[in-house]
């Protein structure tokens, strides 16, 4: 008998998707199922099927002498008689779910596993776990492989309470939907409940001719990692409460038997020996599935809408671009608009910049994203909605003509090729049959492109004013040239041509070959697409009170079933891996007792708080967390296996996919406390075509459109931050920046960074723009260089001119990677792929590609003149920055938009600092320093009162912040009746019309806020001023009783009024029994502790 374990594939089977019960990622478990050389495998997490991109590239990637192998998605549901029943038992515990194993055989199959994720996960039917029903299994049957399941399943659960024929009925049904893809699942870890089971399983499979498979339920990879799965699945439920003990669920002890690794065909056939067919079958059903799931596929963007009965688009269409597409066309209508209304249609740079911008995005195949872009930018401006753009997008001149970005990218030298490089650009098949382009470059090399592809150019255009009637091929002959200079192959094109090399055939599609003589047939088709590109990245702030209502735009536009928010899986840090392996620990736990939780945190916060640290180099870091390490050396080591390791699902922050097809076509859905989103993060949605949009909140535009709407109501002043304000206001660098005045300015308001702007004196942008970018960790130390350069240029020395033009405005400093960028194009001639290179060289601190990327720039740099000296210095320099050279159009963005704050800051510091005082309410410490930023401006802060104060945080008449009534303890947002009243006249007023209750009243008794009402006034303690109240209230109810009574005589109402009016007179007595208490002597004004509530700003 072979022992091979070609002979056996693992059909059930767990990673740490399945959170909190099984270790492995995907990575890690194909990695290991390869290197034991079995032939395919498949992945069945519980209720999930958001591993899958990551378990398929793993059975395909390259490992060296490690073949790979064939990948098998599944996913093991969770059944209920009913998805929709979320009642309990008659003892009031939630009905227990059965699991099933599902396998996608097709692509088919895998569609409909999708759809039992998105049905389970739908918020009527999600139960603590997403839930499907036999009806949702009948309906999405097709294309899926079922195995009974494990002893959770229906099946053996029957078995286990003896109810055979129940087990019987339900392989029954199964097998009268899935026919011969239904497969009785035999599993035996040591349970004795399995082992009973076994027989009943075997003689069902004869009687319904049923053909067995045999798995193990894995959760590990290797037979002692039961230990580590054991810490693994108590952290899930420890408390939080001060024993940190883990509860008792019946977890640990259901894997006690400690049987679920990654088992052999040797291991597995020593179990099932008596039943070898259900060995065999494994490999059956892993012949049965397809190998169909694509990986960097085209993506799936909606079409955006255009305006085609538009007759000056038309006209424009028609005039200028009549053989490009509709959208193509309406995006070049948008920009070359756009720059009118900005008044730069006759600046040459500007135009020459934006057709060749244009030009890359048509050949990139990315018009739609930036259409899309477009129109979400309209709607916020409709609905006032404060937004920018940040990171490389930034350097688009489309992107600002479109009023996407507030930034001129050619003001400020920004570069679009940061944004789209055509070296990331999607790839295209170019090859000619009779002469490969492969053959060709390992015959001739690389060449430099630019002057083949003119003379390809030049030919084509001859070659359509020949034949006109071809016309209409045009962009897609200026396309293709495009691609053959960025792929590094119009001097392969040229060279056949030259050589007379001809062909029958034209298979890549190419109108050069056919128009040079090289291929007889023109192309039937588009070009061939090699490897698609990711999308470019526009990533929008917007102001973070309204972001929903953008999303809620994208619905409406798109359709519900077409956009979702992304998905992200948390892990386990050091820290929180650190104290889970210390509270699972039966020794930790014996030491501490109900302290365990105190103590596992004291221990772990002796861990650095350095983002993404690991415990080995806490470990060489931090002496204290070394001697920790020395007493609790198992569970630390514990620890270190756990990191990384998934421990929850949250919604991202910013993430939202909007897509041509509904989402849960290509990719699962996942329901986080109840809201629906991808369960592909945001890595993985853009592999499977989903396109991502990136929506963040941000506190700034919050404040700047508070802002601008208080002066607007107390001034009359409407302001345009993207219109109306200089950025080279001399006035704002002065008293603003250079005397580090930022505390509540964007970007500038650590104490680091208001010290990093004294140094450099800033007065320009292009200092905030330098001090964004080298207040970092790494770069940090040059800014005294900055400084010293700043303040003596003229002793700065460059070794080059081409080095002093791109590093002149940062003192010889190399800040950025787009000056890397530019020195390496003109410096050494790098094309589109090496530059782009050289970019992820330096910004990932790569260094294996870093010494490659710069051994070719010497080369280059050299044979082009350049002296080695130079070149030496440059390379010097790039290597001092490679990891923290900083994108300069997202340094310049959000220094544009500090400036804006600044701005404020500067002219408006009243409304201002009132607007972030109030949206700093849950800060502390910043509504002190903010507080103190009033001091010095010599505003005066006024505690709330009754006829002065608002909801929030408001400037009065006399130029003073108001605080808001809602900061009163006690009073809150139920503070709103008052203000729809105000202003009283005095305590009766504000008894009768606003009719506060009496704890508020109290509350703003207490607080000082009734001072302002004459009849306040007098009384020594709160009790007595409320005794005086009470007979106000009793005064109203009088009243109101008496209104009634007129009422009465004149209507005879259909109900009766008596309880209506009872209510305040109980209302009264009760108020009343509550101030049967000791008298405290408080005055009505305390301190301003007494007068503010303690949780003010929660």
């Amino acid at each position: 008998m072979c022992n091979s374990n070609k002979d056996f594939v693992h059909l059930h089977a767990h990673t740490h998707f399945s959170v909190q019960d099984a270790l492995p990622s995907p990575t890690a478990y194909t990695k290991k199922a390869r290197e034991l050389g079995f032939r395919a495998t498949a992945i069945t997490d519980h209720g999930k099927m958001s591993g899958t991109v990551e378990f398929v590239n793993g059975c395909r990637n390259h490992i060296d002498d490690v073949a790979p192998i064939k990948p098998i998605i599944g996913i093991e549901v969770y059944t209920c008689e009913d998805r929709f029943d979320k009642s309990k038992t008659d003892d009031g515990k939630r009905r227990k779910l059965n699991h099933l194993t599902l396998l996608a055989q097709n692509e088919t199959g895998y569609k409909n596993l999708l759809a039992l994720s998105a049905l389970g996960n739908d918020p009527n039917a999600f139960y603590y776990s997403p839930r499907v029903d036999w009806g949702c299994i009948k309906e999405h049957s097709e294309g899926v492989i079922a195995l009974s399941g494990c002893l959770a399943s229906e099946v053996n659960q029957a078995l286990m309470k003896e109810d055979i024929e129940h087990a019987e009925s339900v392989a029954r049904r199964f097998k009268g939907v899935f026919g011969d893809r239904y497969f009785m699942e035999l599993q035996y870890h040591g349970i004795e409940e399995q082992k009973n089971n076994l027989n009943h399983l075997i003689d069902i499979s004869k009687k319904f001719d049923i053909p067995l498979c045999a798995s193990n339920d894995v959760h590990y990879l290797d037979k002692l990692d039961w230990k580590l799965h054991d810490v693994l699945i108590q952290m899930r439920d420890q408390r939080e409460a001060s024993s940190g003990v883990a509860k008792k669920n019946g977890k640990k002890e259901a894997y006690g038997s400690h049987q679920f690794w990654l088992k052999s065909y040797k291991e597995m056939n020593k179990i099932f020996s008596t039943v070898p067919e259900a060995l065999k079958n494994t490999v059956l059903i892993s012949e049965m599935v397809d190998d169909f799931f694509k990986i960097d596929v085209e993506h799936i963007l909606p079409k955006a809408n255009l305006p085609l009965s538009n007759p000056e688009f038309q006209a424009f269409w028609k005039n200028n671009l009549p053989y490009n597409n509709a959208n193509e066309a309406y995006l070049a209508f948008r920009a070359f608009s756009g720059l009118k209304n900005l008044g730069l249609d006759k600046n040459k740079e500007y135009m020459k910049r934006l057709k060749s911008e244009l030009s890359q995005i048509w050949y990139m195949g990315v018009t739609d994203y930036f259409l899309i872009q477009n129109e979400m930018v309209e709607f916020m401006k409709s609905q006032n909605i404060y937004y920018g753009i940040r990171g490389s997008g930034v350097g688009s001149l489309v992107n600002y003509c479109l009023d996407v970005s507030s930034v001129d990218p050619i003001r400020w030298n920004l570069m679009f090729e940061r944004f789209l490089n055509p070296g990331r650009g999607t790839q295209y098949q170019i090859n000619i049959y009779d002469y490969p382009a492969k053959m060709w470059l390992e015959e001739n090399g690389k060449q430099e492109q630019v002057q083949y592809a003119k003379a390809i150019t030049k030919a084509c255009k001859t070659w359509l004013q020949e034949n006109p009637e071809y016309s209409k091929h045009e962009p897609d002959i200026l396309k293709e040239i495009w691609v053959l200079e960025n792929q590094g192959l119009a001097s392969y094109i040229c060279d056949l041509a030259n050589k007379g090399v001809k062909s029958k055939h034209n298979d890549s599609n190419l109108w050069t070959a056919h128009i040079l003589g090289i291929c007889e047939k023109e192309p039937e088709g588009e070009l061939i697409v090699s490897k698609v590109a990711t999308l470019p990245d526009v990533d929008t702030d917007i102001d973070a009170s309204r972001r929903s209502e953008v999303i809620d735009w994208a619905v409406g536009r798109f359709g519900s079933d077409h956009v979702a928010q992304i998905g992200a899986w948390g892990t386990y840090g050091a820290k929180a891996a650190v104290v889970g392996a210390l509270k699972t620990s039966e020794k930790f736990i014996e030491k501490y007792g109900t302290q365990v939780h105190h103590e596992a945190l004291k221990i772990s916060g002796s861990i650095p708080k350095i983002p993404d640290i690991t415990i080995d180099t806490a470990l060489k870091d931090s002496p204290e967390f070394a001697t920790h390490y020395r007493f609790w050396k198992e569970e630390i080591d514990i620890a270190k296996k756990l990191v990384g390791t998934i421990s929850n699902f949250s919604v991202h922050a910013a993430g939202v996919i909007i897509c041509g097809d509904p989402v849960s076509y290509h990719a699962p859905i996942e329901n986080s406390k109840g809201n629906l989103c991808s369960g592909f993060d945001m890595f993985n949605v853009e592999r499977v075509g989903l396109v991502k949009y990136d929506y963040l909140g941000l506190n700034t535009f919050t404040q700047i459109a508070n802002t601008i709407k208080m002066i607007k109501d107390r001034r009359g002043i409407e302001i345009d931050v993207r219109k109306d304000i200089d950025l080279d206001d001399p006035k704002i660098y002065k008293n603003i920046y250079a005397k580090g005045k930022t505390a509540s300015v964007f970007q500038f308001a650590s104490r680091g960074m208001q010290d990093a702007l004294r140094k450099v004196n800033a007065s320009t942008m292009e200092d905030l723009i330098a001090v964004v970018s080298l207040y970092r960790p790494g770069p940090l130390e040059y800014i005294d260089t900055y400084a010293e350069g700043k303040m003596n240029p003229a002793a700065v020395q460059y070794v080059d001119p081409i080095v002093k033009k791109h590093l002149e405005v940062t003192y010889s400093i190399m800040v950025y990677q787009e000056q890397g960028m530019q020195l390496a194009r003109d410096m050494a001639g790098f094309d589109h792929n090496e530059v782009d290179k050289l970019r992820k060289a330096i910004s990932k601190k790569n260094d294996k590609l870093f010494a490659e990327v710069t051994n070719l720039f010497k080369t280059k740099a050299i044979a082009r003149g350049v002296e080695e000296k130079a070149v030496d210095s440059v390379l010097n320099l790039m290597s001092k920055f490679v990891g923290y050279a900083f994108n300069r159009s997202h340094a310049c963005s959000y220094a544009i938009l500090s400036f804006w704050t600044a701005w404020l800051r500067y002219y408006y510091p009243h409304e201002w600092l009132a607007t972030c005082i109030h949206l700093a309410k849950d800060d502390e410490d910043k509504v002190a320093m903010l507080k103190k930023e009033c001091s010095f401006e010599r505003i005066t802060i006024k505690n709330a009162n009754v006829n002065e104060s608002g909801l929030i945080t408001l400037v009065n008449s006399n130029n003073e912040i108001m605080l808001p009534l809602s900061s009163i303890k006690g009073v809150g947002s139920r503070a709103e009746d008052i203000v729809a009243h105000q202003p009283y006249i005095d305590c009766k007023d504000l008894c009768f019309r606003a009719r506060p209750n009496r704890g508020m009243v109290d509350a703003l008794a207490f607080s000082g806020a009734l001072y302002c009402l004459p009849d306040s006034h007098g009384y020594e303690l709160v009790e007595d001023f409320m005794e005086y109240y009470d007979s106000l209230v009793s005064e109203r109810t009088e009243e109101d009783k008496r209104i009634a009574r007129e009422a009465k005589k004149k209507f005879k109402p259909a109900i009766s009024l008596t309880d209506t009016f009872q209510i305040d007179e109980s209302d009264v007595i009760i108020e009343r029994a509550r101030t049967n208490k000791t008298r405290q002597p408080v005055r009505l004004r305390g301190n301003i502790k007494s007068l503010i509530s303690d949780d003010l700003f929660d």
